[in-house]
């Protein structure tokens, strides 16, 4: 019994330095490998955030946009109005002044 009995002792010691070592490093490689994957799955999950977000942020970019687009077509009708407003007032002031000059020439005429 003492062949078995060192055997055992060997198989023990052998358990001992080669074997648990090797066990705990594949123990610590498996947890970081789902850290790892915990991470990962953190990160796309921030990810699919950011992108949602710049989906809403092109949406409200492209509603902008058109926005931008109606108001200037709508300031470039006032313009187009205001020059209207602005050149009529411009007729009636010369109306006003070639009316003003008819009243002066009719006036030099009666005192001639």
């Amino acid at each position: 019994m003492e062949v078995s009995d060192e055997l055992w002792q060997a198989l023990l010691r052998f358990d001992r330095e080669v074997m648990r070592p090797q066990f705990q490093e594949l123990e610590e490689r498996l947890v970081t490998r789902d850290e790892f994957r915990a991470h990962r799955e953190e990160f796309l999950g921030h990810m699919d955030t950011m992108y949602k977000r710049f989906d809403r942020i092109e949406t409200e970019y492209t509603s902008l946009n058109a926005a931008v687009t109606r108001l200037e077509t709508r300031m470039a009708a006032v313009e187009a109005k205001l020059d209207k407003v602005v050149f009529r007032s411009e007729i009636e002031e010369i109306e006003q002044r070639i009316h003003r000059l008819v009243q002066e020439v009719a006036e030099l005429k009666a005192q001639l």
